[in-house]
C-alpha cells in the first residue's frame, strides 16, 4: 500500500472538491486556463494522500485551487507542513505569534502571497543615534500569478521590550488598506492594494515604509522572511551612530541556521546582497 504522505492536506482537499461539486476533469481544466496546469493524475494523488504539493509551482497552484474551490484564503496552503522536502517556506513562521498572524491575515482576505512571484526586494533600514531602530523602506518587484491580483498581506514585527506597534506608510506604487496592530505581540499586518488589478504576468514596483515605535531596545537585525526563491535580495542597513564591533549574515530555513561572509560593512552602512535567495529567513545582525 502506498505511504500516506499528507493526510491533512488531502482531507482538506477532498472535502473542498466534494463541497463544490466539481470533477477532477473540471478542475484540472480551470488551473490550465489560470496557467498553473496540473493533471487529473496528479489532482487524483493530492486528493487521496498518495502525493501532496512539494514545488514552488505547485504551490501557486494550491493557491488558485483555493479560489477554484472557493476555500477561505490559506485553507489548503497552511493544510501543508512547512517542514516537508522542498516545500515553501512559510513567512509567518519567524514572527512570534505565527497562529495570530496567519489568523489576521485569513480575516483580512487578502491574495495569497503564493499567488505573487517576487523578482527583488530591497529592505533599507535605518539606525538612529541612541542605537534603535527608525524606520525601513521596502522595495519590491513583484509579478502576477495569475490575472486580477490586487492586494497582499506585509506583515512586520518590531525587535523591542516594550509594546509598541510599527506602522505601515505606502510611499509609491501601492497604498494601505485595511491595518490590525497587535502591540503585545509588537506587530502590525497591513493590507497593500494597487491602484489597479493586473494580469498574470504584469510586473509592478512597490515602495513602503517602516516607520517603527517608540523604544529604548538597541537594534541588533534586519531579517526577511521569502516564501520561494528570490532572484536578488538586498538588506541594507544605515547607522547615524556608532558602527557595530561585529556583523554577519545568517539564513535559516528547513534546515539548520547557515552563516556566512555576504555581510560588507561599508562607512556607517552594512550591506548583503544574495542572488537567487533560498526561501527562508535571511538576516544581518550585529553586536555594539
Amino acid at each position: 500500500m502506498a505511504q500516506d504522505v499528507g493526510a491533512d492536506f488531502a482531507a482538506t482537499f477532498s472535502a473542498a472538491v466534494q463541497n463544490r461539486n466539481l470533477t477532477l476533469d473540471r478542475i484540472s481544466a480551470r488551473l490550465r486556463a489560470a496557467g498553473v496546469p496540473v493533471s487529473v493524475a496528479t489532482l487524483s494523488y493530492w486528493q487521496t494522500g498518495r502525493s501532496r504539493p512539494t514545488r514552488a509551482r505547485s504551490m501557486r497552484a494550491v493557491a488558485e485551487l483555493e479560489l477554484i474551490l472557493r476555500c477561505k484564503p490559506g485553507a489548503l496552503t497552511n493544510a501543508l507542513p512547512v517542514e516537508a522536502p522542498g516545500l515553501r517556506w512559510d513567512p509567518t513562521t519567524a514572527v512570534d505569534a505565527a497562529d495570530t498572524a496567519r489568523a489576521i491575515i485569513a480575516d483580512l482576505n487578502v491574495d495569497s502571497s503564493y499567488r505573487w512571484g517576487r523578482l527583488s526586494i530591497h529592505d533599507q533600514m535605518h539606525i538612529g543615534p541612541d542605537r534603535t531602530e527608525t524606520s525601513q523602506l521596502t522595495r519590491e518587484i513583484r509579478r502576477a500569478e495569475r490575472d486580477g491580483l490586487r492586494t497582499w498581506a506585509h506583515v512586520v514585527q518590531q525587535d523591542s521590550a516594550d509594546d509598541v506597534s510599527p506602522e505601515i506608510e505606502a510611499v509609491s506604487g501601492c497604498y494601505v488598506g485595511q491595518i490590525v496592530q497587535v502591540p503585545e505581540h509588537r506587530m502590525t499586518v497591513v493590507e497593500m492594494v494597487l491602484p489597479r488589478a493586473l494580469n498574470r504576468g504584469q510586473l509592478v514596483m512597490t515602495e513602503m515604509m517602516t516607520v517603527w515605535g517608540h523604544t529604548t531596545t538597541p537594534s541588533y537585525r534586519i531579517e526577511r522572511s521569502i516564501p520561494f526563491q528570490l532572484p536578488e535580495l538586498l538588506l541594507d542597513v544605515s547607522f547615524d551612530c556608532d558602527m557595530p564591533t561585529k556583523l554577519e549574515h545568517y539564513m535559516h530555513g528547513e534546515s539548520a541556521e547557515q552563516v556566512d561572509d555576504h555581510a560588507l560593512a561599508l562607512g556607517q552602512s552594512a550591506q548583503a546582497i544574495t542572488l537567487n535567495a533560498a526561501p527562508g529567513a535571511h538576516g544581518m545582525r550585529w553586536e555594539w
